[in-house]
Protein backbone atom coordinates (compact mmCIF):
# COMPACT_ATOMS: atom_id res chain seq x y z
CA UNK A 1 0.00 0.00 0.00
CA UNK A 2 1.44 3.73 -1.10
CA UNK A 3 0.83 4.40 2.88
CA UNK A 4 2.38 1.58 4.55
CA UNK A 5 4.48 3.61 7.50
CA UNK A 6 6.59 0.55 7.74
CA UNK A 7 7.73 0.43 4.34
CA UNK A 8 8.16 4.14 4.85
CA UNK A 9 10.29 3.84 8.03
CA UNK A 10 12.36 1.08 6.14
CA UNK A 11 13.01 3.78 3.04
CA UNK A 12 14.20 6.45 4.93
CA UNK A 13 16.53 4.35 7.05
CA UNK A 14 17.99 3.18 3.90
CA UNK A 15 18.24 7.09 2.36
CA UNK A 16 19.65 8.11 5.65
CA UNK A 17 22.55 4.99 5.19
CA UNK A 18 22.78 5.60 1.56
CA UNK A 19 23.25 9.63 2.51
CA UNK A 20 25.50 8.68 5.25
CA UNK A 21 27.56 6.50 2.85
CA UNK A 22 28.07 9.09 0.50
CA UNK A 23 29.40 11.98 3.02
CA UNK A 24 31.68 9.25 4.40
CA UNK A 25 32.85 8.97 0.70
CA UNK A 26 32.81 13.11 0.08
CA UNK A 27 34.56 13.30 3.47
CA UNK A 28 37.34 10.89 2.38
CA UNK A 29 37.95 12.69 -1.34
CA UNK A 30 38.17 16.41 0.43
CA UNK A 31 40.45 14.75 2.96
CA UNK A 32 42.62 13.16 0.35
CA UNK A 33 42.27 16.21 -1.70
CA UNK A 34 43.61 18.28 0.92
CA UNK A 35 45.88 15.83 2.20
CA UNK A 36 47.29 16.52 -2.29
CA UNK A 37 47.19 20.20 -1.45
CA UNK A 38 49.29 20.20 1.71
CA UNK A 39 51.84 18.41 0.12
CA UNK A 40 52.05 20.67 -2.96
CA UNK A 41 52.30 24.05 -0.72
CA UNK A 42 55.15 22.46 1.47
CA UNK A 43 56.81 21.37 -1.59
CA UNK A 44 56.74 24.67 -2.74
CA UNK A 45 57.02 26.37 0.36
CA UNK A 46 60.39 24.19 0.61
CA UNK A 47 61.36 25.11 -3.43
CA UNK A 48 61.32 28.76 -2.35
CA UNK A 49 63.21 28.17 0.85
CA UNK A 50 65.89 26.33 -1.52
CA UNK A 51 65.87 29.23 -4.12
CA UNK A 52 66.13 31.91 -1.42
CA UNK A 53 69.21 29.64 0.47
CA UNK A 54 70.70 29.56 -3.63
CA UNK A 55 70.11 33.08 -3.97
CA UNK A 56 72.52 34.01 -0.48
CA UNK A 57 75.03 31.76 -1.71
CA UNK A 58 75.48 33.75 -5.33
CA UNK A 59 75.57 36.78 -3.32
CA UNK A 60 78.27 35.76 -1.23
CA UNK A 61 80.26 34.26 -3.82
CA UNK A 62 79.83 38.17 -5.61
CA UNK A 63 77.67 36.81 -8.24
CA UNK A 64 74.71 39.52 -8.47
CA UNK A 65 72.88 38.37 -11.40
CA UNK A 66 72.80 35.08 -10.29
CA UNK A 67 71.78 35.97 -6.96
CA UNK A 68 68.49 38.02 -8.79
CA UNK A 69 67.95 35.17 -10.76
CA UNK A 70 67.42 32.58 -7.69
CA UNK A 71 65.25 35.06 -5.72
CA UNK A 72 62.96 35.52 -8.66
CA UNK A 73 62.64 31.61 -8.55
CA UNK A 74 62.25 32.09 -4.75
CA UNK A 75 59.33 34.57 -5.26
CA UNK A 76 57.22 32.53 -8.03
CA UNK A 77 57.22 29.31 -5.68
CA UNK A 78 56.60 31.55 -2.96
CA UNK A 79 53.58 32.55 -4.12
CA UNK A 80 52.45 29.25 -5.28
CA UNK A 81 52.69 27.94 -1.43
CA UNK A 82 50.21 30.76 -0.72
CA UNK A 83 48.38 30.15 -2.73
CA UNK A 84 48.14 26.31 -2.01
CA UNK A 85 47.95 27.60 2.00
CA UNK A 86 44.52 29.62 1.16
CA UNK A 87 43.11 26.38 -0.87
CA UNK A 88 44.20 24.32 1.76
CA UNK A 89 41.97 26.81 4.31
CA UNK A 90 38.89 26.62 1.98
CA UNK A 91 39.48 22.72 1.82
CA UNK A 92 39.43 22.63 5.62
CA UNK A 93 36.20 24.18 6.04
CA UNK A 94 34.64 21.73 3.65
CA UNK A 95 36.14 19.00 5.44
CA UNK A 96 34.41 20.39 8.68
CA UNK A 97 31.35 20.65 6.96
CA UNK A 98 31.04 17.55 5.55
CA UNK A 99 32.73 15.50 8.59
CA UNK A 100 30.08 17.66 10.99
CA UNK A 101 27.43 16.40 8.38
CA UNK A 102 28.69 12.92 8.76
CA UNK A 103 28.48 12.80 12.29
CA UNK A 104 25.55 14.14 12.49
CA UNK A 105 23.62 12.20 10.21
CA UNK A 106 25.55 8.79 12.26
CA UNK A 107 23.64 9.97 15.40
CA UNK A 108 20.42 10.57 13.08
CA UNK A 109 20.97 7.28 11.64
CA UNK A 110 21.26 5.55 14.83
CA UNK A 111 18.21 6.83 16.49
CA UNK A 112 16.03 6.03 13.30
CA UNK A 113 17.03 2.63 13.94
CA UNK A 114 15.98 2.47 16.83
CA UNK A 115 12.75 3.87 16.58
CA UNK A 116 11.90 2.10 13.91
CA UNK A 117 11.10 -0.59 15.47
CA UNK A 118 9.35 0.96 17.92
CA UNK A 119 7.43 2.90 15.13
CA UNK A 120 6.76 0.05 12.88
CA UNK A 121 4.97 -1.56 16.24
CA UNK A 122 3.33 1.30 17.07
CA UNK A 123 2.19 1.49 13.45
CA UNK A 124 1.09 -2.00 13.67
CA UNK A 125 -1.06 -1.32 16.54
CA UNK A 126 -2.65 1.67 15.49
CA UNK A 127 -3.63 -0.86 12.32
CA UNK A 128 -4.66 -3.28 14.30
CA UNK A 129 -7.16 -0.90 16.45
CA UNK A 130 -8.13 0.59 13.32
CA UNK A 131 -9.56 -2.52 11.98
CA UNK A 132 -11.14 -3.47 15.03
CA UNK A 133 -12.72 -0.40 15.71
CA UNK A 134 -14.18 -0.72 11.62
CA UNK A 135 -15.18 -4.29 12.41
CA UNK A 136 -17.35 -2.93 15.51
CA UNK A 137 -18.56 -0.64 13.12
CA UNK A 138 -19.55 -2.55 10.81
CA UNK A 139 -21.44 -5.11 13.29
CA UNK A 140 -25.54 -4.05 13.50
CA UNK A 141 -26.33 -4.58 17.12
CA UNK A 142 -29.37 -3.10 17.07
CA UNK A 143 -30.93 -6.04 14.55
CA UNK A 144 -28.48 -8.89 16.67
CA UNK A 145 -30.66 -7.78 19.42
CA UNK A 146 -34.08 -7.68 17.79
CA UNK A 147 -33.48 -11.07 16.03
CA UNK A 148 -32.51 -12.67 19.78
CA UNK A 149 -35.81 -11.33 21.02
CA UNK A 150 -37.78 -12.26 18.02
CA UNK A 151 -36.15 -15.99 19.00
CA UNK A 152 -37.04 -15.87 22.42
CA UNK A 153 -40.34 -14.67 21.60
CA UNK A 154 -41.19 -17.50 18.69
CA UNK A 155 -40.01 -19.99 21.91
CA UNK A 156 -42.20 -18.83 23.99
CA UNK A 157 -44.98 -18.60 21.29
CA UNK A 158 -43.74 -22.94 20.63
CA UNK A 159 -44.02 -23.42 24.58
CA UNK A 160 -47.34 -22.54 24.01
CA UNK A 161 -48.40 -24.50 21.53
CA UNK A 162 -47.25 -27.23 23.11
CA UNK A 163 -49.29 -26.92 26.24
CA UNK A 164 -51.99 -26.58 24.36
CA UNK A 165 -51.87 -29.40 21.93
CA UNK A 166 -50.72 -31.63 25.28
CA UNK A 167 -54.59 -30.56 26.88
CA UNK A 168 -56.29 -31.07 23.82
CA UNK A 169 -54.43 -34.27 22.98
CA UNK A 170 -55.26 -35.63 26.69
CA UNK A 171 -56.80 -39.03 26.53
CA UNK A 172 -60.14 -39.32 26.92
CA UNK A 173 -59.96 -41.80 29.18
CA UNK A 174 -58.78 -39.39 31.89
CA UNK A 175 -62.58 -37.75 31.67
CA UNK A 176 -64.00 -41.54 31.54
CA UNK A 177 -61.95 -42.27 34.99
CA UNK A 178 -63.00 -39.60 36.72
CA UNK A 179 -66.59 -39.80 35.68
CA UNK A 180 -66.40 -42.85 36.72
CA UNK A 181 -64.68 -42.36 40.27
CA UNK A 182 -67.77 -39.46 40.66
CA UNK A 183 -70.11 -42.44 39.80
CA UNK A 184 -68.44 -45.28 42.28
CA UNK A 185 -69.15 -42.65 45.08
CA UNK A 186 -72.27 -42.52 44.28
CA UNK A 187 -72.75 -46.51 44.42
CA UNK A 188 -71.20 -45.96 47.64
CA UNK A 189 -73.45 -44.14 48.95
CA UNK A 190 -76.28 -46.24 47.65
CA UNK A 191 -74.19 -49.71 49.09
CA UNK A 192 -74.14 -48.06 52.30
CA UNK A 193 -77.40 -46.85 52.34
CA UNK A 194 -78.82 -50.24 51.27
CA UNK A 195 -76.61 -52.10 53.94
CA UNK A 196 -78.76 -49.71 56.59
CA UNK A 197 -82.32 -51.02 55.00
CA UNK A 198 -81.17 -54.60 54.87
CA UNK A 199 -79.97 -54.20 58.24
CA UNK A 200 -83.68 -52.52 59.58
CA UNK A 201 -85.48 -55.01 57.32
CA UNK A 202 -83.60 -58.67 58.59
CA UNK A 203 -86.37 -59.15 61.77
CA UNK A 204 -89.04 -58.61 59.13
CA UNK A 205 -90.53 -61.72 57.71
CA UNK A 206 -89.77 -62.68 53.95
CA UNK A 207 -93.43 -61.97 52.36
CA UNK A 208 -92.23 -58.13 53.61
CA UNK A 209 -89.47 -58.01 50.35
CA UNK A 210 -92.31 -58.67 47.74
CA UNK A 211 -94.71 -61.14 48.89
CA UNK A 212 -94.24 -65.19 47.67
CA UNK A 213 -94.92 -66.43 44.48
CA UNK A 214 -96.10 -70.01 43.73
CA UNK A 215 -94.38 -72.89 45.90
CA UNK A 216 -93.98 -70.37 48.34
CA UNK A 217 -90.42 -69.12 47.25
CA UNK A 218 -89.05 -65.56 48.16
CA UNK A 219 -88.67 -63.03 45.39
CA UNK A 220 -85.68 -61.23 44.03
CA UNK A 221 -85.60 -57.82 45.19
CA UNK A 222 -85.54 -56.36 42.12
CA UNK A 223 -86.82 -53.22 43.43
CA UNK A 224 -82.90 -52.88 45.24
CA UNK A 225 -81.34 -53.33 42.12
CA UNK A 226 -83.52 -50.11 40.86
CA UNK A 227 -82.55 -48.34 43.52
CA UNK A 228 -79.45 -48.96 43.24
CA UNK A 229 -79.02 -48.51 39.93
CA UNK A 230 -81.32 -45.63 39.51
CA UNK A 231 -82.18 -46.67 36.02
CA UNK A 232 -85.81 -48.79 35.03
CA UNK A 233 -84.63 -51.87 32.26
CA UNK A 234 -84.34 -55.07 32.05
CA UNK A 235 -83.02 -56.80 34.47
CA UNK A 236 -79.11 -57.37 34.03
CA UNK A 237 -79.66 -61.15 34.96
CA UNK A 238 -82.57 -62.86 32.99
CA UNK A 239 -85.32 -61.95 30.61
CA UNK A 240 -87.84 -60.55 32.57
CA UNK A 241 -89.96 -57.56 31.90
CA UNK A 242 -88.78 -54.30 32.82
CA UNK A 243 -87.75 -54.32 36.38
CA UNK A 244 -90.42 -51.61 37.99
CA UNK A 245 -93.23 -54.46 37.02
CA UNK A 246 -91.02 -56.97 38.75
CA UNK A 247 -93.69 -59.19 39.07
CA UNK A 248 -92.64 -61.85 36.40
CA UNK A 249 -90.61 -62.88 39.42
CA UNK A 250 -93.55 -64.13 40.71
CA UNK A 251 -96.01 -65.92 38.23
CA UNK A 252 -93.22 -66.99 35.39
CA UNK A 253 -93.14 -70.35 34.42
CA UNK A 254 -91.01 -72.10 34.82
CA UNK A 255 -90.07 -69.40 37.71
CA UNK A 256 -87.77 -66.68 37.18
CA UNK A 257 -84.43 -66.68 37.94
CA UNK A 258 -84.36 -63.51 40.01
CA UNK A 259 -86.67 -66.21 42.45
CA UNK A 260 -84.43 -67.35 45.68
CA UNK A 261 -84.25 -71.15 46.28
CA UNK A 262 -85.69 -72.30 49.29
CA UNK A 263 -83.87 -71.57 52.84
CA UNK A 264 -81.52 -69.02 51.08
CA UNK A 265 -80.89 -65.59 53.50
CA UNK A 266 -82.05 -62.76 51.58
CA UNK A 267 -78.33 -60.76 52.71
CA UNK A 268 -76.40 -63.52 50.89
CA UNK A 269 -78.63 -62.82 47.85
CA UNK A 270 -78.96 -59.26 47.38
CA UNK A 271 -74.83 -59.32 47.95
CA UNK A 272 -74.61 -61.73 45.66
CA UNK A 273 -76.72 -59.77 42.85
CA UNK A 274 -74.91 -56.53 43.65
CA UNK A 275 -71.40 -58.58 43.01
CA UNK A 276 -72.99 -59.46 39.73
CA UNK A 277 -74.07 -55.75 38.88
CA UNK A 278 -70.85 -53.66 39.48
CA UNK A 279 -69.16 -57.00 37.04
CA UNK A 280 -71.83 -55.76 34.68
CA UNK A 281 -71.21 -52.23 34.70
CA UNK A 282 -67.90 -52.87 34.19
CA UNK A 283 -68.48 -54.23 30.55
CA UNK A 284 -71.48 -51.22 29.89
Amino acid sequence: MPHDPEKILDQAVEDMQGDLIRLRQAAAEVTAAQRRLEAKRASAAETAAEWYRRAELALGKGDEELAREALARRKSYAATAAQLEGQLAAQGKAVSTITGNMRMLEGKLQEARLKKDTLKARAQSARSARQIQDMVAGINTGSALGAFEKMEERVMAMESEAEAAALLAAPDEDLESRFKALEAGNVDDDLAELRQSLAAAAPRKEASLGGEGRGGRVLSPCLWIVRLTGKVGTHPFCACTPLLNHSCCVHSSPPCCCQLPPGRPVKEAIDHELEELRRNRRYY
